[in-house]
């Protein structure tokens, strides 16, 4: 696979959908960290869709992170049922995510899917590495500067 050691080049927002392309030769790999919101993944997909590359050169990982493995009120309520324990070993990944996949299938484009746990920047940098991704497509949550500031943007963690 063709690799370039340029660095980003620039940043483009489409329709609230950032994406922080590198420069390659042949082949774009695309990370796409998609959270629980369907329009913001649609989007996402979308701005895949209009980039000017024919779709068999496209590989796309659809990342969704989970930010806790053990919620507080399970361990208040005198722990956890075998049930539970199930669900928090392989948790359900969001609609989103085959929301993405299916319309990324539909347009002849492979992805492939990856859950992970922990602080949502750095698994996606950490994907990102491991993947040798190109691009990263991320969608942003409409925030105003003081709630950026209280809440973080994990857009923003990742730049």
């Amino acid at each position: 696979m063709c690799r370039s050691t340029t660095n980003i080049t620039h940043i483009e927002a489409v329709s609230n959908c950032y994406s922080f392309p590198l420069i390659t030769n042949c082949m774009y790999n695309i990370l796409v960290p998609i959270d629980t919101n369907e329009s913001r993944a649609s989007l996402q997909v979308d701005a895949i869709l209009d980039l000017p590359v024919d779709p068999d050169d496209i590989e796309v990982t659809l990342l969704h992170v989970f930010e806790s493995e053990v919620p507080d009120t399970i361990w208040i309520a005198g722990g956890y049922s075998d049930e539970i324990e199930e669900e928090l070993d392989d948790p359900p990944l969001p609609s989103a995510i085959e929301h993405a996949h299916k319309k990324l299938a539909d347009a002849g484009i492979s992805s492939s899917v990856e859950g992970r746990s922990g602080d949502p920047a750095e698994e996606i940098l950490s994907v990102a590495e491991e993947i040798d991704c190109d691009s990263i497509f991320m969608g942003a949550r409409r925030q105003s500067p003081i709630g950026k500031v209280i809440f973080g943007n994990v857009a923003q963690a990742v730049l």
